[in-house]
Parts: C-alpha cells; structure tokens; sequence
C-alpha cells in the first residue's frame, strides 16, 4: 500500500514533490536523494521505499544512482560508497 502524503517540497538544487504517494525527484548531487546538500546513510531510505512499494516514482532516474538503467539495492551501495569516500575525504 502506497502512503499517502500530501507535501511538496521546493528545495534548493532539488526538486522533491511528494503527492498520494508519488515522489518526484531530481537530485542535482548524485546520490542526495533528500536534497539536503549531504550523501549519507539518509539518502538510501527513498531507494528502499521506492524498492519496497511504497512510493510510486514519476522519473526514477535519480533513485538509479549507478546510472545502469536499473533501480537495485546496487544503488543502495554506491549512496553508501559516496558516503563512505566523501568520509575519507574529510579526515
């Protein structure tokens, strides 16, 4: 079952629209799914409601982070792996 959510975000560099359980989203930092400027763990949260049913995606092309054409877990790994290099790159 879809949630349902009445919200549209507007945010800076990204736009996410979520409406009935639709999420339209374009991420202008590959990899920052919720557009707060940051890859990290929270990022992979829409790849897995998105895999898990429960959003309906208008253009999934920023959730296929991998860039093969295909929405996977294999997503999942590389938001952790930019997160995990962005970490390296830090200290």
């Amino acid at each position: 079952m879809l949630k349902k959510l009445g919200v549209a975000l507007f945010i800076a560099a990204t736009t996410v629209v979520m409406t009935t359980g639709t999420l339209y989203a374009a991420a202008a930092l590959r990899g920052d799914l919720n557009g707060d400027g940051v890859v990290e763990y929270a990022d992979t949260e829409y790849v897995w409601d998105f895999l898990n049913g429960e959003y309906a995606v208008y253009d999934e092309t920023s959730l296929d982070v991998n860039q093969n054409d295909v929405v996977s877990v294999a997503d999942v790994y590389e938001i952790l792996q930019i997160y995990a290099d962005n970490q390296v790159g830090n200290n």
